[in-house]
């Protein structure tokens, strides 16, 4: 028998050190591309209808067919362009009658998860390319979105990639070359990881709940706990510093801002050149967030970016507007990011009234001079560029009487709803709820003008939705058609705290972008002398906008008059019912450049409430 030792010793030993180094990178290489590959419902529904989705519909004939064939349908002066903000954030049928063009002239493409490059790519490709020239190119996006250079998920590649060209020289330069499987991977990890945290809640109340790990009660355990951690139900404000949370949904994702490129290498100078180039404005909006987002969550960038892309763009020929200053409420948000139907037309109305002040300034360019506007100003005008920034104004109105008479009934006691909320029934003033007035108002503000004074002080947050004041408490007051509730200044219970509730009117008779005038009430007020210098034709017509909110058996009478340096150039008597709720009157002889005192006094001579909407002085005749 040989004394040589065996060789399965060694080679165990080798193929041991093997195994220990391979086996560990091949069960981390599977778990990889396993998570790479994992996909939930959302993401697998987002992949399935990549390329195919704009505007929040499936679209048959694809993204690229559509936009191409709207493009030459319709010959649009307005495009806008976003991702899934654009679509819930505008409202186009009012953005076209605001702007004085039909509705088909805007078009909007609004495609979810979206960056400047899919944005670069489509005005390229699909507009340009195919000789459309629009008046004006609105992109609307976070901010986050609007640096981004790099696709997030497969379904936003797709979306990138189904209006490429054989060569984009641009898109290759700014995206060099790109690993989507580590993109994806970080991307899956997140999501994995609530995956992991929903799934130990839900065995966790299994447990305690029915006794048995989830099997037949999964779906009634999850739907239970998805209603109860719904964000309608809780009060982010208490996370505020303990939790920098980000809304998942909605079709957004967020980016670090750390990793985000610097301006000049994004797409924003290529796009706003491109713009300029062909004879269009280009103008950026970056849109608020509900107020309940958390301090340091959401559309978060590094210190100095804002001001550096704002003066990029107006560098080369295009407009950055922040329109986070806009006042929003809770109640304008489905959820911290994407806008509601309300608060999609409040935003509308300010970017109608931005966007026309921006043609404004830009009135000699080739492209503007072909439908050159008359000059207008607006007396009630709330919102206003100066320096590149939104800025709300406080217009001074006079109104005569100043005292107003408390409604019939201010007195009577209040009654209890649950949660210690208290109300009154409306009666008689329901015409003049939130509702109906948001209808009406400028900027669709809610302006109900009841007030509830709280030991004759007045409570700090009136017009809110109900459901926000349900949440929020804290002063707010609800006006509906059958109700006026209210809750008390510090929480704490109308029926208990021994303070006395009573309910008025609002004695500044404030409407955003209007003023109320209540029965026998008359108002005065005054244009601003610097701005008619802008004239070039001189004011030609007074158009007055104004709703009567009285019963439909009588009918509200205003008298307009219009002093011009002491002499009354106009007085007319009109029927706001009978006129459609506008008038225009002819200003004769016409207000010239020049004339710095300009006086407009309305006076309602009726029982009824009338809330005047607009008034504005115009270069345009009157028809």
């Amino acid at each position: 028998m040989s004394d040589a030792p065996s060789s399965a010793p060694r080679t165990l030993r080798i193929l041991s050190a093997v195994l220990a180094v391979a086996l560990p990178c091949v069960l981390f290489a599977a778990a990889a591309v396993w998570a790479e590959g994992f996909r939930d419902a959302a993401t697998e529904r987002e992949d399935r209808n990549a390329g195919r989705v704009m505007n929040g519909k499936v679209l048959e004939n694809g993204v690229v067919r559509t936009i191409e064939h709207r493009m030459r349908q319709n010959e649009p002066e307005v495009v806008v362009l976003g991702n899934s903000l654009s679509n819930t954030n505008v409202h186009v049928p009012l953005l076209a009658k605001r702007l004085g063009i039909p509705a088909r002239k805007i078009q909007k493409f609004s495609i979810p998860n979206s960056i400047g490059a899919t944005w670069y790519v489509i005005l390229k490709n699909r507009i340009y390319a195919n000789g459309h020239r629009p008046r004006m190119v609105i992109l609307l996006s976070d901010m986050q979105s609007a640096l981004a250079v790099t696709p997030r998920t497969e379904a936003a590649v797709v979306n990138l990639t189904v209006h490429f060209n054989e060569r984009e020289p641009v898109v290759d330069r700014k995206l060099g070359t790109q690993n989507f499987f580590l993109n994806r991977l970080r991307e899956n990890r997140e999501k994995l990881r609530d995956k992991a945290l929903k799934l130990s809640r839900n065995v966790a109340v299994d447990l305690l709940y029915w006794r048995a790990p989830s099997g037949e009660f999964r779906g009634r355990t999850t739907a239970a706990l998805e209603r109860a951690f719904d964000q309608s139900r809780t009060d982010i404000r208490l996370h505020n510093n303990v939790i920098p949370t980000f809304s998942m949904g909605g079709e957004l994702n967020p980016f670090d801002p750390s990793l985000l490129p610097l301006p000049k290498d994004s797409f924003i100078p290529e796009l706003t050149t491109m713009v300029a180039k062909n004879g269009g404005i280009p103008i950026y909006l970056r849109p608020p967030m509900s107020p309940l987002l958390p301090e340091g969550a959401g559309d978060v960038v590094m210190p100095g970016i804002d001001e550096k892309v704002r003066r990029l763009v107006e560098n080369k020929g295009g407009k950055y507007i922040d329109v986070r200053q806009l006042d929003m409420q809770a109640g304008h948000f489905y959820n911290v990011d994407h806008m509601n139907p309300e608060g999609a037309r409040r935003f509308t109305e300010a970017v109608a009234m931005l966007a026309k002040q921006v043609q404004a300034e830009m009135q000699g360019r080739a492209a503007w001079k072909r439908r050159s506007a008359p000059k207008e100003i607006e007396l009630f005008t709330e919102i206003e560029l100066q320096d590149g920034a939104l800025v709300h104004l406080d217009h001074r109105v006079d109104h005569q009487p100043k005292r107003v008479t408390p409604p019939r009934g201010s007195e009577r006691p209040f009654e209890r709803r649950r949660n210690d909320i208290g109300f009154w029934e409306a009666g008689g003033l329901g015409f003049m709820s939130d509702v109906d007035t948001m209808e009406q108002s400028r900027f669709a503000a809610r302006c109900s003008p009841l007030r509830v004074l709280e030991d004759g002080v007045e409570l700090p947050h009136s017009n809110a939705t109900c459901e926000e004041m349900f949440r929020l408490q804290e002063g707010r007051i609800c006006h509906t058609r059958e109700r006026l509730f209210f809750t008390s200044s510090d929480g704490t219970s109308p029926f208990e705290n021994g303070r006395n509730y009573t309910y008025s009117l609002d004695p500044d008779r404030r409407c955003e972008g209007g003023s109320w005038l209540y029965p026998g009430d008359q108002f005065r007020s005054r244009f601003d002398g610097e701005r008619l210098t802008e004239f070039s034709r001189g004011g030609r017509t007074l158009r007055i906008e104004a709703h009567d909110f009285g019963p439909k058996d009588s009918a509200a009478k205003l008298t307009v008059r219009l002093r011009v340096n002491g002499t009354v150039r106009v007085e007319e008597t009109f029927v706001p019912s009978k006129a459609g709720g506008a008038i225009e009157i002819p200003v004769r002889p016409m207000v010239a450049p020049a004339a710095r005192d300009v006086i407009l006094t309305v006076s309602n001579e009726s029982r009824n409430f009338v809330l005047v909407t607009s008034a504005v002085l115009s270069e345009r005749a009157a028809e």
